[in-house]
């Protein structure tokens, strides 16, 4: 600021007039309060994202965080001596700049408020004629950026509109003069026209084709929560109630679009219309914009309900809120649908947001009447016993009827679906009873084991018709003893059917053992089991299944369910929190399914990044009020296909509260096995062979011979379970090179278009 004082008065005194300017409070206090001596140069932040206008951060509607520039002071247009923004125009200094850039589809208006905990000031430019290099090395007759807004208050809050205009570039700096490294959060508001620099849109609408006529009109159902993935640079984008979608791709690039058919069953709905098919290729031709629309059509009318529970929490001898979520995944309106909710001895509801009847420990509610895709919700108060145990488990079970029978079940099918339940008879003996709850009588005998602390302790088969059931009676001895059984070919919902029990008083809860049906693939039904706690962590991640033995191994078919629970623990309300999630690498982002949630949320995916963004959430702090400042997201998500054996899926999560430091999570660990029951799968006939063993340059992969016409992608993994190449082939012999890898051993995964599956072992040195 005095260097700006300074220079005018020069101006004065060389002869040249200046038009007087009266100084706000703002100035003045800044004046009082310079900024601190920069000890970092331009030349050192070069190349950083945001560190000058060639590495401006794109901005986007919605809310984000950003850490601040402190200490720096850069050498562009900004700090031209000559002022062209000094106070007489617009800033009065421009001391640790965080540059942001964006264009806009359309003309319309935008909204920007930035806000922290720091005095930040901004100008935006309209740089349309402007090269960055001029703008960090001015020159003569160069074009000066037009001023769009700015502001040099001294609050911690800015906002302003403006109208932007397509076609033209612009480029927001945000500068922190209070030097502290205090993050600050942009929200912008524009109706989603604004978008990066050099970026091409593609738009769309899912839809429920009706009439069959591949066109979107009256009559026809949009599909919101369809995931749409564009697979060149791994971006999503969710359809919103109108089924509506838009991806932001860079210009130049090229790549598919991929839409899976969100909150409605694949048994049901096909692709008819060749235009609007769910994988569909790029093709810009010239033009900055395309829409992809894609409509989905069944023959079959016919309305499928599905049901899911989740809780933050069950802990002893408090009250919990448990969320109840139904939709309609069918063809047709679901009406007249019955949710029941089942507890576990020990578990005592309280309070039901909407009417119910009771029939012993089921409460039943008659639901509304939902469209195609549609869903709604209510919540329960329950209250854990104070004679359960701390550690033992407890399960409360939703299901919707009726039942469908008009699905498209795989001709394949028999239609038997097996349960599998636990009881201790007694204090040493569990009795797992098999029963055969589906329509058809099981075509062939099937193979079950039973195993003690994870070790198989005795093997048989069993073949059961419609309602029969078979028990077996084991001796517990104090162990965690476990059955399992592989359900019939080609059961759409489930590969095994198993249960789990330990008749151990210390697991015990309310004088009953933990011994549950882990049976809930099918959409109807929700099993959400908990362990049941005293103290806990107030934001912590837990996943779903509870995973075997020591190293916690599940199945390679396995699906996740991820519980993200945060809570306030500060001595004020929150308005904003985001939780930041990073997936494994051996996750499929693409399959990410919202399964619970506390509040309303913004769903965000880049890549492997997933965010919950929960605005305007209002969460009191506990010691205000304990129960009102716990929050959780919960969602579902599929492994990749061909998960190496062995290897670690490992996640945790960053919870950011306003302008806080995040806080992280606890790592939440599976172990990928070749079957986590021991029941091995199916043995394959396609033999894959790698040569040469160990490898320093090149290997080469010899495919089965039923491979010989089939294109297919190579995925090679380290020891870690990351992803270190991918690339796609055909015919019979690949050849990789691998001397870039470092030393050690690494999976191959083959898999062809048609879904088979060849893995080896290469050993690189």
């Amino acid at each position: 600021q005095r260097y700006s004082l300074i220079f005018l008065m020069m101006l004065a005194v060389s002869g040249i007039r200046v038009q007087a300017q009266t100084l706000n409070e703002a100035d003045l206090y800044k004046i009082d309060h310079p900024t601190v001596v920069p000890t970092t140069n331009n030349a050192q932040r070069s190349g950083e994202p945001g560190s000058d206008c060639a590495y401006a951060l794109p901005i986007a509607d919605g809310i984000s965080f950003f850490l601040p520039t402190v200490n720096t002071i850069l050498t562009n247009i900004l700090t031209d001596p000559t002022g062209m923004y000094l106070p007489g125009i617009c800033l009065g200094s421009a001391p640790n700049q965080t540059w942001f850039s964006c264009a806009v589809q359309d003309t319309g208006g935008a909204t920007f408020i930035i806000q922290g905990n720091a005095d930040y000031d901004y100008i935006l430019l309209d740089a349309t004629e402007t090269p960055c290099s001029q703008i960090d090395s001015p020159s003569i007759g160069y074009v000066i950026p037009l001023i769009v807004n700015c502001s040099y208050s001294a609050s911690s809050v800015e906002q302003f509109n403006c109208v932007l205009f397509p076609g033209h570039t612009y480029y927001l700096v945000v500068t922190n003069f209070s030097n502290a490294p205090e993050p600050f959060q942009m929200q912008v508001f524009s109706g989603n026209n604004i978008i990066p620099i050099n970026s091409a849109i593609v738009t769309g609408k899912v839809y429920a084709d009706l009439n069959n006529n591949c066109l979107y009109d009256a009559g026809d159902t949009p599909i919101s929560n369809a995931q749409v993935l564009y697979q060149g640079t791994i971006l999503y984008d969710i359809t919103d109630i109108n089924g509506d979608y838009s991806l932001l791709v860079p210009a130049s690039s090229t790549g598919n679009i991929v839409v899976s058919n969100g909150n409605i069953s694949s048994l049901l709905w096909e692709n008819n219309c060749s235009e609007q098919q769910p994988i569909f290729a790029l093709d810009f031709g010239g033009t900055s914009s395309m829409v992809g629309d894609v409509a989905y059509y069944s023959s079959i009318s016919c309305a499928i309900p599905s049901v899911s529970t989740s809780t933050p929490f069950m802990r002893r001898c408090f009250t919990n809120a448990r969320q109840v979520q139904y939709c309609n995944q069918g063809t047709l309106p679901l009406d007249n649908s019955v949710v029941t909710l089942t507890y576990e001895p020990g578990i005592y509801p309280v309070y039901f947001s909407i009417p119910y009847t009771q029939n012993g420990n089921e409460y039943s509610f008659n639901v509304d009447s939902l469209p195609v895709g549609g869903c709604g919700s209510f919540y329960v108060i329950d209250s854990v016993g104070c004679e359960n145990g701390i550690g033992s488990y407890a399960m409360v079970e939703a299901r919707i009827s009726p039942v469908p029978t008009c699905y498209n079940y795989p001709a394949e099918w028999d239609q038997s679906d097996l349960e599998v339940h636990a009881v201790c008879s007694d204090s040493t003996n569990a009795l797992f009873t098999v029963s055969n709850t589906g329509s058809g009588n099981m075509s062939a005998a099937m193979p079950y084991e039973i195993r003690r602390n994870n070790m198989v302790e005795s093997t048989g088969t069993l073949q059961l018709n419609a309602g029969a059931s078979q028990s077996f009676s084991v001796a517990n001895d104090n162990d965690l003893v476990m059955f399992s059984v592989y359900e019939t070919d080609a059961n759409p919902f489930n590969t095994i059917a198993w249960g789990f029990n330990d008749c151990h008083s210390a697991l015990n809860f309310g004088g009953m053992p933990p011994g549950f049906a882990i049976n809930d693939e099918q959409p109807w039904l929700d099993q959400d089991i908990e362990m049941i706690i005293g103290a806990y962590d107030p934001n912590d991640k837990f996943a779903w299944p509870f995973g075997q033995g020591n190293t916690l191994k599940i199945n390679r078919t396995d699906d996740l369910e991820y519980r993200i629970r945060f809570q306030n623990t500060g001595n004020d309300t929150a308005f904003t929190i985001v939780v930041v999630d990073t997936l494994s690498d051996l996750l499929n982002p693409a399959s990410l399914r919202i399964t619970g949630n506390s509040h309303p949320y913004i769903y965000e995916v880049n890549g492997n990044v997933v965010s919950f963004t929960f605005p305007n959430i209002e969460l009191p702090d506990s010691t205000t009020n304990l129960a009102g400042s716990i929050g959780y997201i919960r969602f579902m998500i599929d492994q990749e296909e061909g998960n190496p054996a062995y290897y670690q899926i490992d996640n945790f999560a960053d919870i950011y509260f306003d302008f806080n430091p995040p806080v992280r999570t606890n790592t939440a660990i599976r172990t990928v096995g070749e079957d986590a029951l021991g029941m091995s799968s199916a043995p394959s006939n396609d033999k894959l062979l790698a040569y040469p063993i160990p490898a320093k340059d090149l290997v080469t992969f010899v495919l089965p011979e039923t491979w010989n016409t089939n294109s297919y992608t190579l995925a090679l993994y380290d020891m870690m379970g990351r992803k270190t190449q991918v690339q796609t082939g055909s015919g019979r012999n690949h050849t990789v090179v691998v001397s870039q890898l470092s030393n050690g051993m690494f999976l191959a995964v083959f898999q062809s278009k048609d879904g088979k599956i060849a893995r080896t072992t290469i050993v690189v040195e």
